[in-house]
């Protein structure tokens, strides 16, 4: 019953069903056996070479005969290509824990090589350093130079430890052949450039001091720039001035013994050919050493401290 159930499924249209042929004979009719065709099923259980059901029937499943290329057979577990033996477990998942433990090494070694993953890891140099560069290292944070280098670094994932000797040795020879600057000493450098009349004075006050001493130079500085009569300097000399002069307290004593000896940029001062000597400099600290020109000191008097500030005007307007 099953094999005339699979011949009426398997045959085409029009055979199978108990219809009578084209034509209306019937091959049988006449004794003769019916002729082979692409319809008729092979015999049940037959096999084609090959050893595969015959009738082009895929196994049951739809797997391929052959299991699909690469397909681990039965029991077996899945292996990368190229994954070293050493790392192959006895299954997936330990397999899985070996290749995690070696990935965890080489993460471990890049850290211990000091890729970083911010660019302050490159400013923080430790104290083995020459003493010739020390001073300019601890500054070094402040460069803009060092910093976009740094930035650089990190973006091509140099170590620490790499870039840092690299900027050491530049430093050094750098320092070596005399092209370093040596370092400012800020705390130095504010108490130079207080006035001597201010020193006695709070910080604030002592600040505004400063301040106004180092504004005066630079606008005496601009005054030369902006004559007309051909006496001054040009604009960018006076900004070359300020530069390199204007960041250290001998730059200011400097600019201010020129004052004096042109007279403030108005000209020459009366007597003496326009020479200022030390003497009068060295009276008028003095003076300014005073109680009686000493702001909040008992024994202010006004009237004397006008007076020693008109004699600073001129001698250093």
């Amino acid at each position: 019953m099953k094999n005339l159930i699979d011949r009426i499924l398997r045959a085409p249209p029009g055979e199978g069903d108990g219809a009578a042929p084209a034509g209306g004979a019937d091959p049988a009719a006449n004794g003769a056996p019916p002729a082979a065709g692409a319809g008729d099923p092979p015999a049940p259980n037959s096999t084609d070479p090959a050893g595969a059901p015959s009738g082009g029937e895929p196994p049951a499943g739809g797997a391929k005969p052959d299991g699909g290329a690469g397909t681990p057979p039965a029991g077996a577990f899945y292996k990368p290509d190229g994954l070293p033996d050493h790392l192959l477990g006895k299954s997936d998942r330990e397999t899985i824990d070996n290749m995690k433990k070696a990935l965890d090494g080489y993460r471990q070694r890049d850290n211990e090589r000091g890729a970083p993953t911010d660019v302050e890891s490159y400013a923080k140099f430790g104290d083995d350093l020459p003493d010739l560069i020390k001073p300019h290292v601890a500054e070094i944070s402040n460069d803009p130079f060092f910093n976009k280098m740094a930035a650089k670094a990190l973006e091509r994932g140099m170590p620490v430890k790499e870039f840092q000797a690299t900027v050491t040795d530049f430093m050094n020879y750098a320092a070596e052949a005399g092209f370093l600057e040596p370092p400012v000493d800020v705390e130095a450098e504010k108490a130079a450039l207080t006035p001597e009349n201010a020193k006695h004075l709070p910080a604030a006050e002592q600040k505004v001091a400063r301040e106004q001493r180092m504004n005066d130079n630079f606008a005496w500085l601009d005054q030369l720039a902006a004559r007309s009569d051909g006496t001054g300097i040009p604009s960018d000399v006076a900004d070359y001035a300020k530069t390199m002069l204007g960041d250290s307290a001998k730059g200011h004593m400097l600019i201010e013994f020129m004052r004096a000896q042109s007279g403030g940029g108005q000209g020459p001062l009366p007597g003496d050919g326009g020479k200022v000597t030390g003497d009068a400099r060295a009276e008028l600290q003095r003076r300014s050493a005073l109680p009686e020109n000493t702001p909040g000191d008992a024994k202010f008097d006004k009237a004397c401290h006008d007076k020693l500030m008109a004699d600073y005007q001129k001698l250093i307007p």
